[in-house]
Order: C-alpha cells, then sequence, then structure tokens
C-alpha cells in the first residue's frame, strides 16, 4: 500500500479508470484524504453500469456514494431485465434528477416503461448520446407527440438509438422540433418507416450524417421526395419491398458508406454498378446480404452462377475489389433461393440455412472465408455451410445433439459469453461438456425443452465462468414444470452453487424452496409458479399471492416435501426477512392461469 501511495495522482486516476464503480468506491474511499479527494472532486470516468449489479452494491452506491459523484459520471446504464427488476423505479425514488450530473453524456435504458424514460430526460441537457432498447413504447396517442418532440428537443444530443421496442402510437411524423445536434440515428424498432416518416424525420435533423432503420411500404410506388445531401452513412434494412432500394438510392449523393439487408429484392453487379456510378460517386464501403429468388428451381445452379458472374467484371475485382459469396441449395426439391452477400460477412447475426453450396468470386483466402464479424450465430440441427470459419461468436443459438461440422466451422469459443440450447437428446451431455470446456467466458446458458428432462441434464455439467441459468419449456398446449425430484437434482448440481441468476418453472413453493436453499450465490430470480389454488391468478391481488408463498413455504415440512432438509425455517426466514431491501414484482404469466414472481436480492 504504501507503495499504491507513492504514485503521482494523474497516475493513480489513470489507474482508477480500470476498476468496477463499486469495487472502486469499497477500496478506497476512506482510506485517507487524498483518496476521497481524488475520488469525489478529480476523477472524470465513472461509467456506472448496473446490468448485473447486486441489490446491496446498487443501494450502497445510490445512499453513500452517487451524491458525492455526480461530477464524476459520464455515462449511465440502466437495465431493467429478469437480473435487475424494478431497479429503475428504485433509482427514481432516491430524487435524482439528470440536471444533477453536470458531465453526464450518455445515457442507456434497457426494458422500462418508455414513459418513465420520458419523464426522466426532463432536464437532461447535457445528454450527448442516448440509447433505449427493448421498452414498452406504448402511450396515449396525446402523449406520443410530446415524447418525440422531447427527446428532439434535448440541445446536445448526436446520437440516438432506439431498438427492439414495438413503436404503438409512437409517430414520428408528428416531430414538430428541429434538432441541430443530432448526427447520427438508429431506429430499428417494430415496423418499418415508410418514406413520409423518414421524410419527416430528416426535415427535422438537418445535420443527420449516418443513418440507421428499417424500411417498409404500404404502397410499392412510393417514392422518396427528397434528396439526403447530409448523409454519409447508410444502414438500410428492407421488409417487404422489392422497388424501394433503386429509387433511395438515387437520393443520397453523398454516400461513402452503404449497408443494406434486403429480404425482399436483390440487385446483380451491372445494376450495382450504374447506380453506384450515377448516383453514388463517392462511395468507397459496400456491405450487403440480399435474399436471392431464381425463376426456375431446375435451374437455380445456372441462374446463381450467371448472377456471380456479373460481379467478376473490373469495376468489382480490379477498381474496387469488393467480392460476394452466394450460399444456396439445389439437392433440395422446390428450392429457388440462395443468400447473396459481401466478402467478408459484414453483419453480426448470422443464420445458417441449409445451403450446401456455395461460390465467390474473390480468392480463397482469410479474408473471404472468415465470418470475424459475426457476434450471434444461429445454428439449427445440421451446418453444411460450405468454407465459413466463425472465430469471434458471442452468442449461439443451437441444438442438442451439437450439428455435425460444429466445432470445425466454429474455431473458437473463447468470446462466447451467452449459450441458448434447443433440447432434443439430454443423453448428448457429455457433447456439450466438450464445448464448455472451451468457454472460459461463458455467462448465461438457456435450455429450451419439450420436457422436465432439461433441468437433470444441466446438472450433470460443469461450467466454472457460468452465472446465468434459463429455463424454458417449449410452447406446448401442456406446459411442464419441474417438480421436487427435479430440483433436488439441481439442487446436488456445483451449477447451482454458484449461478448469481435463475428463471425457472416450478410445481409447487416447496420446489421452489428447494432451489433457492442450494443457491448461495443467488442475486436475481424468476418464478414461475403452478398454483393449483389460484387457476384465475390474474385477478388475485399481489399481497394474496405473497401471503400464500410465505404460507406454504411455512408448510414445507416432511408431509409436504420429498427433501424436508432442505425446507429450513433458515431458509424461510431469509425470504420473508425485510421486503424493503428487495425488489418483489408478481406478474401473470398467461399461462394456465400461473403467474411468477420475480426477485432481486442481496
Amino acid at each position: 500500500m504504501t507503495l499504491f501511495e507513492s504514485f503521482a495522482n494523474e497516475l493513480l486516476l489513470e489507474l482508477f479508470e480500470y476498476f468496477d464503480t463499486v469495487h472502486l468506491l469499497r477500496a478506497f474511499t476512506c482510506l485517507n484524504v487524498r483518496f476521497n479527494t481524488l475520488l469525489y472532486q478529480h476523477f472524470r470516468s465513472y461509467h456506472l453500469d448496473f446490468t448485473h449489479i447486486y441489490k446491496r452494491d446498487f443501494v450502497y452506491l445510490c445512499e453513500q456514494h452517487l451524491r458525492l459523484i455526480t461530477n464524476g459520471i459520464v455515462s449511465f446504464r440502466l437495465t431493467g431485465h429478469n437480473e435487475t427488476p424494478g431497479l429503475f423505479k428504485q433509482f427514481l425514488t432516491y430524487g435524482y434528477r439528470l440536471d444533477q450530473f453536470a458531465h453526464l453524456q450518455a445515457m442507456s435504458f434497457n426494458r422500462f416503461d418508455y414513459g418513465d424514460i420520458i419523464e426522466f430526460l426532463g432536464k437532461g441537457h447535457q445528454l450527448t448520446h442516448l440509447i433505449i432498447d427493448e421498452c414498452n413504447m406504448f402511450m396515449t396517442s396525446n402523449d406520443s407527440p410530446h415524447s418525440i418532440n422531447q427527446i428532439w428537443n434535448l440541445p446536445k444530443l448526436t446520437h440516438f438509438k432506439l431498438t427492439n421496442c414495438y413503436l404503438q402510437n409512437i409517430d414520428f411524423c408528428r416531430l414538430a422540433i428541429i434538432s441541430n445536434s443530432l448526427q447520427c440515428l438508429s431506429i430499428r424498432a417494430g415496423l418499418g418507416c415508410s418514406f413520409s416518416t423518414l421524410m419527416k424525420i430528416c426535415q427535422c435533423s438537418p445535420c443527420l450524417q449516418h443513418l440507421s432503420i428499417c424500411i417498409e411500404l404500404d404502397n410499392e410506388s412510393e417514392k422518396l421526395p427528397i434528396v439526403l445531401t447530409t448523409l454519409s452513412t447508410l444502414e438500410l434494412q428492407l421488409c417487404n419491398t422489392s422497388s424501394v432500394l433503386q429509387d433511395f438510392l438515387h437520393n443520397v449523393p453523398n454516400l461513402r458508406h452503404l449497408t443494406v439487408d434486403s429480404l425482399s429484392s436483390h440487385l446483380n453487379g451491372h445494376e450495382w454498378q450504374e447506380i453506384i456510378v450515377e448516383y453514388m460517386p463517392k462511395l468507397t464501403v459496400l456491405q450487403f446480404k440480399m435474399l436471392v429468388y431464381t425463376l426456375s428451381t431446375d435451374k437455380i445452379d445456372k441462374e446463381i452462377a450467371d448472377l456471380l458472374d456479373t460481379f467478376r467484371i473490373p469495376f468489382w475485382l480490379e477498381q474496387h475489389q469488393w467480392y460476394v459469396r452466394c450460399d444456396w441449395n439445389s439437392d433440395i426439391i422446390g428450392s429457388r433461393y440462395g443468400y447473396l452477400y459481401t466478402l467478408p460477412f459484414a453483419f453480426d447475426s448470422f443464420t445458417e440455412t441449409t445451403c450446401q453450396t456455395s461460390q465467390w468470386t474473390g480468392p480463397s483466402n482469410e479474408i473471404s472465408l472468415s465470418y470475424k464479424y459475426v457476434h450471434n450465430l444461429f445454428v439449427g440441427t445440421s451446418l453444411h455451410l460450405h468454407s465459413a470459419y466463425f472465430s469471434n461468436v458471442r452468442e449461439i443459438k443451437t441444438t442438442i445433439p451439437l450439428p455435425n461440422q460444429f466445432t470445425s466451422t466454429v474455431l473458437s469459443f473463447n468470446s462466447l459469453i451467452a449459450l441458448k440450447l434447443f433440447l432434443y437428446d439430454e443423453h448428448r451431455a457429455p457433447d456439450l461438456q466438450t464445448i464448455l470446456n472451451q468457454t472460459p467466458h461463458l455467462y448465461a446458458l438457456t435450455i429450451e425443452d419439450r420436457d422436465a428432462s432439461a433441468l437433470r441434464f444441466v446438472s450433470k455439467l460443469r461450467c466454472a465462468s457460468l452465472r446465468r441459468l434459463i429455463f424454458i419449456p417449449r410452447l406446448t398446449p401442456d406446459v411442464f414444470f419441474f417438480d421436487d425430484m427435479d430440483c433436488i437434482a439441481f439442487a446436488q448440481s456445483s451449477l447451482a452453487h454458484q449461478c448469481e441468476v435463475l428463471e425457472i418453472y416450478v410445481k409447487s413453493y416447496a420446489s421452489a424452496v428447494n432451489v433457492v436453499q442450494a443457491m448461495p450465490n443467488l442475486r436475481a430470480l424468476t418464478l414461475y409458479i403452478s398454483d393449483d389454488e389460484f387457476p384465475h391468478v390474474r385477478h388475485v391481488s399481489f399481497s394474496q399471492r405473497m401471503s400464500s408463498l410465505w404460507r406454504k413455504l411455512y408448510a414445507c415440512d416432511g408431509s409436504t416435501s420429498k427433501s424436508s432438509d432442505l425446507s429450513t425455517p433458515e431458509m424461510i426466514k431469509w425470504l420473508k426477512t425485510d421486503l424493503s431491501k428487495r425488489c418483489w414484482t408478481s406478474i401473470s404469466s398467461g399461462w394456465n392461469g400461473d403467474f411468477y414472481l420475480k426477485f432481486w436480492g442481496n
């Protein structure tokens, strides 16, 4: 410690940037006046990310330190998913306002009510970056214009990202505020935008340079009525339109970087060349993936070969060195489609289809065959993609048993943090264990199963880094719940002891107790409970449900549970003690009258 204290203030402030905020404050506050002064008055790089925070750490930060470091906070990430249920509402109870954080630049909201966010943003005049993701966007028709205009009215906002939200009554055509600061805008939320909506957005954002948007037209004859001269970067997703692409690209003369994701149309190499030369002469980066429909099923190989030949001209191979690849399957009777995309593959998600044939225009080198930009890989029961290698995947969705060629195609699992499995054969656990042995950073495992075998399947696995477990029953008329014996098997596993976040379906409150007691590191829990006493639970008050929970927990003895040794009074006391320090919510699940309880614990 003496050596550490000998460091210059400038070096200490630089070292502080590598610490998690809570760990930093716990470690160095109250040591001496010098460290307190550095942390409270001079450090200006607090990035508060509450994605995986413990309830006790959240309370500790809000009650003891937040008011003392308001001038040093530059970014906030607030989340309301099952790891931190009720976080935003509890944060608001401390009375903090955005204008208290003088140097705050970036805010990110995940899974909150849009109305609460808009109200909180009322004093966010210093914000430059705003992200709203997976939020409940329902607004009344009267409140909608105010909510959108309030965002555009933030005087310093340069970057706004709206993703994975269904825009119920959120009408951008009712924008009335002009933002002269907004430069980067991404709207990937629910349904796509019409040209009239896009025109209104651009008119109210005259300095817009980077745009990411989904276009969906009700009228195929609709034309883009303005020229977007300020745009230099465009990410365009086309939903159900076949003719909009060419019309759109005729109106972006200063574009330098273009990314297109289309499931409705494709252009051949000659058509692309004509558009680029005549309408986008400044374009330097072109990335696309497109669904290719052929005219006949028996000539699909020839049609795709002819299509690829249009990309083998000097404009593509010599002038720009742009290469494309097409994957398709001519072995399936009636198959008329393929996937055409630029190389290297530029998108963060890749869904493997049953395409067994591939051709490309570029050299067969690492650039052409590498899919290093893919972070999310979705693979079905088989993997037939020819000469493709994934080395930087962070999330994988696949099946058990694992697809053929899976391990030879995914070259590295070092970056994998989330794995979702559809369980078809629980006896293939050794196959999965081989993968888990290669995942040093795996954080979350999700199992979707058609019966109740998943819990015992997972109980056999080992993975030192795993902290989050989610069990999802297959959507069938008879949703299964894990019984007490399943929970006992899980309680004895190593994963139960190390897991911090759990989402699970259980048949009884006794089963819930058996699971919870076996998890000493548990901080967030979502229990889907089958309760025969409340077949119409949506009409039962929350207090009644909670009273029933405590009553049944007390009743967990040898007569009601096959594992009375796990249903100790200490466990029940832990669940009941001081609920005000924990965040509970209860919402009807909508399945068979059952409901679920959420818990965010210490």
